[in-house]
């Protein structure tokens, strides 16, 4: 018999639409393929269509699987224009591809927020000063400052000339690191900028206007009593994530406490945050459900506070998500219609991506509607596993049944994008949703008696003290031993087929499918033979990176799953530093153990490792005239330090790192062409590596 597909896909046929789509937006975006293509693509398919609709329909239906691969083909298509379109590179007239260092016109888009050492805000562009005249434009940018009275009141609205000339924003270029540029490009964010009071010159505040002003005063109002009534900074954070999403007094340390233990979800504005407070309208609109005439009023006002609170949050993916859901769902019941949760699941992945094409690379929107489509799929399957005649039981197994059901979709997704697994997270999320609940609910009440001081504080208080457990709870869970799977790394097709994997095998397991479980089970072979012939390739590897860190040297010679770590000593401690920039490389490489390699030898500022020899001119260098031969020259520290003293060094190439400044190297490059000498330079270009095979 031929294999035919679960009887849930027939249900959902927006669905196959979304996945054609996808397919055109990712099959553009990564081969870079002219718009021309997908019109083609888009027109024929829509004129295959047409025509076909003409035939008998006797024709039609014997002949109905070319139509369905027409309007497959069709919606690729548009797929595909969707992509092309939203990227502003393919765009001639955009300013990413006309700006030429002169001063700029902007907005802000936020208000200026504090950073460690500055302050950051993004801005649109609205002109560009060109020959003598400010001619329109559009963009965004990412505007930092020195942390300055000058900049510490700049509101969402207020506009700004530059006069210095931006930078573009690229990528650290270390192995396996954060793709940061991508990120800030689906936004249409290219550039940035470090300004001074001198390089700026402030106008007239403009303000804002409209809707945009009833979010902005109601975010404001929200933020004030939260600080005024929450004193502790860490609950502060907390508190403000978990209400309205706002993530910028969130302490890192504490984040990545929840990201460890599984609950990060409950700081993320998401599905849960709405489906409680559509639950709390449904209950505070009973009286109107009483009255047949009413109940369409009761979901306009259910639809219109969702909205409302999702745009106060944000309107992120997952949050964005939510509100189409319970709208269909709020639709849905004042009509009398059922509700199908894959329909409305697909519908507002596809509205969203539809207007958003890279939403599909965001790691949110990707948790999130794996998340809830795996609840769905197997949620109602594992709470028949055990039955318990005690309510409290049944109830407390089910949120094990929904926790541990969530986990199946998004497993491949976290370990792709985190390298790591939460092995606590039953328990973490069996304490920390109920008492993340009991805090929103808590913060909502703390907004309805803000002007009654003395219940204002009290609820302040309450929530303080509770975050402050729930806080200790999580750092308490993390410091536990085992309390996550770490450096795992997942390449991404490897993840795509555990995706497959853990679908087919867990849909087919529970339904009792045979074929779907011997799919499943053979996308299974192919991912363990992936990662079988990456370990081994891994065990054979034998290279030096020298990593792009700004203002400080870090050098990783491998060998196998052995490395010798060289450079500052703050890099070797556990932190953001080495996470974000040393960590991602190393599980990628699956480096296991720091040891002093039988073959390193460091010798009078040369690094010899196999056949490669690395001279370090750093801050301590002391010119010679004895003749030195190597293969790479590492200029670090920021040395005093001319290129025409080096004539008695014979090198291969020059290499730039991260620890020197950057008006330094841009004079060494100007020096290395007039030379005609070979440089890279790690801020511009990345980590450099060297393969000693």
């Amino acid at each position: 018999m031929p294999f035919k597909p679960p009887a849930i896909v027939k249900q959902i046929p927006i669905f196959r639409f979304l996945l054609a789509m996808a397919l055109g937006i990712i099959v553009q975006y990564n081969a870079i393929l002219n718009a021309s293509y997908f019109w083609i693509i888009f027109c024929c398919s829509i004129a295959f269509v047409a025509v076909f609709s003409l035939l008998p329909t006797s024709k039609q239906f014997v002949y109905r699987g070319f139509k369905g691969i027409g309007i497959i083909l069709c919606f690729v298509g548009l797929g595909g224009l969707l992509s092309f379109y939203k990227n502003d590179i393919n765009n001639p007239n955009s300013f990413v591809n006309n700006y030429n260092k002169e001063p700029v016109f902007v907005e802000l888009l936020e208000d200026i927020s504090k950073k460690p050492k500055s302050y950051k805000a993004n801005a649109k562009i609205i002109a560009v000063f060109k020959n003598n005249e400010w001619k329109s434009s559009h963009g965004k940018i990412i505007i930092y400052t020195k942390i300055d009275s000058a900049f510490a009141n700049l509101k969402m609205g207020d506009a700004l000339v530059l006069s210095k000339p931006l930078t573009t924003i690229v990528n650290s270029g270390n192995p396996g690191g954060y793709n940061y540029a991508r990120f800030c490009s689906f936004q249409s964010i290219y550039h940035q900028i470090y300004i001074t009071n001198k390089e700026v010159q402030f106008v007239k505040k403009q303000g804002v206007t409209g809707f945009k002003k009833l979010i902005y005063n109601i975010q404001h109002w929200v933020l004030s009593v939260l600080k005024q009534y929450i004193k502790d900074a860490n609950a502060l954070g907390i508190a403000e994530a978990l209400l309205i999403g706002y993530r910028e007094d969130l302490d890192k340390d504490l984040v990545k406490a929840y990201s460890n233990t599984g609950v990060v979800h409950i700081i993320a504005i998401s599905g849960m945050h709405l489906g409680m407070i559509y639950w709390l309208l449904l209950l505070l609109l009973k009286p109107i459900s009483k009255t047949a005439k009413l109940t369409f009023f009761k979901a306009l006002i259910i639809i219109l506070v969702l909205w409302l609170f999702s745009a106060v949050a944000g309107m992120g993916a997952s949050i964005v998500r939510s509100a189409i859901m319970f709208s269909f769902i709020a639709l849905g019941e004042s009509f009398n219609k059922k509700y199908n949760i894959y329909n409305s699941l697909a519908l507002s992945a596809f509205i969203i991506v539809l207007f958003e094409p890279f939403a599909l690379w965001d790691v949110g929107f990707q948790l999130s509607y794996a998340a809830v489509l795996s609840i769905a799929l197997f949620s109602t399957s594992i709470k028949k596993w055990f039955y318990f005649k005690n309510k409290l039981l049944q109830l407390f197994f089910g949120l094990n049944a929904v926790t541990l059901s969530a986990q199946v979709l998004t497993l491949p997704i976290v370990l792709y994008h985190f390298h790591q697994f939460p092995t606590y997270f039953l328990i973490t999320n069996l304490i920390a949703v109920p008492i993340s609940s009991i805090i929103l609910f808590s913060e909502i009440a703390l907004l309805l008696f803000a002007f009654f001081t003395p219940i204002a504080t009290f609820l302040g208080n309450c929530i303080n003290s509770t975050i402050n457990w729930l806080n200790n709870f999580i750092i308490a869970s993390d410091t536990l031993p085992f309390a996550a799977i770490e450096n795992v790394y997942v390449s991404i097709n490897q993840a795509v087929l555990l995706m497959f994997t853990v679908l087919l095998f867990g849909y087919g397991l529970l339904h009792k499918n045979k074929k779907l479980l011997y799919i499943g089970l053979g996308c299974f072979s192919f991912v363990m033979c992936l990662r079988m012939v990456d370990v081994l390739q891994k065990q054979q590897q034998q290279k030096i990176i020298i990593y792009n860190v700004p203002s400080f040297t870090a050098v990783d010679i491998i060998n196998g799953k052995n490395f010798t770590y060289v450079g500052d000593s703050i890099l070797q401690k556990p932190g953001f530093l080495q996470n974000f920039h040393i960590k991602p490389s190393r599980i990628l490489h699956r480096l296991q153990k720091q040891v002093l390699l039988d073959d390193v030898l460091i010798t009078n500022n040369i690094i010899q490792y196999k056949n490669k020899k690395i001279l370090v001119i750093n801050k301590n260098w002391q010119t010679t005239e004895t003749p030195i031969n190597v293969d790479v020259v590492l200029v670090t520290q920021n040395p005093k330090l001319y290129l025409n003293q080096l004539k008695n060094i014979t090198t291969k190439v020059f290499v730039f790192d991260g620890s020197n400044p950057m008006w330094k190297i841009e004079l060494w490059q100007k020096d290395c062409i007039n030379l005609h000498l070979p440089h890279h330079i790690t801020a511009l270009q990345g980590a450099y590596e060297i393969n000693c095979m």
